[in-house]
């Protein structure tokens, strides 16, 4: 009804309804575009409820490795190692140190690629060849590379369901 008057021509003076005349072709855009705005600047791919992937989340240590800084990609890395304060990233292609703690470097790891099995080792989930169990009841992970790292009582539960939906 307001656009048959605007049309009209009763109502033309008035900046009202030149506003009322126009707004609602505009809302639905303007509600789209603040929506994905909104998605993107507050959420990352990590708060999102689906699983990501290392393509999409593409998370990189820096490390110093004979005096020049390089970057290793969360997908390459095998497993992290704590040595005090250092922790030893062994990754596909070499091993490297980095001065920090376990937890900091564990943290800054995708939580859908890295858990941890040991107090001080955690595993890049997509390199899981097999868990096993020892004669004294503890249990050993074996990675894509063929090496053996501890799991622990507090952890086993965990690896075992993360292990078994694999």
């Amino acid at each position: 009804m307001v656009r048959t008057f605007l049309i009209t021509g009763e109502y033309s003076s008035s900046w009202i309804a030149t506003i009322l005349f126009t707004l609602p072709k505009y809302v639905p855009a303007a509600i789209a575009i603040g929506a994905g705005w909104y998605l993107l600047r507050n959420y990352s791919c990590n708060d999102l409820g689906a699983e990501p992937t290392p393509e999409t989340c593409e998370a990189e240590v820096y490390v110093e490795h004979k005096g020049l800084k390089q970057t290793v990609k969360a997908k390459n890395i095998v497993f992290l190692k704590s040595a005090g304060n250092y922790v030893e990233i062994v990754c596909d292609a070499g091993c490297f140190i980095q001065r920090g703690t376990f937890k900091q470097l564990l943290d800054s790891m995708p939580k859908s690629m890295f858990a941890q099995v040991h107090r001080s080792y955690a595993v890049n989930l997509t390199k899981l060849e097999k868990l096993s169990s020892t004669e004294n009841g503890n249990s050993v992970l074996t990675l894509s590379n063929q090496q053996k790292i501890p799991v622990s009582k507090r952890y086993k539960r965990a690896i075992k369901s993360i292990a078994l939906s694999q």
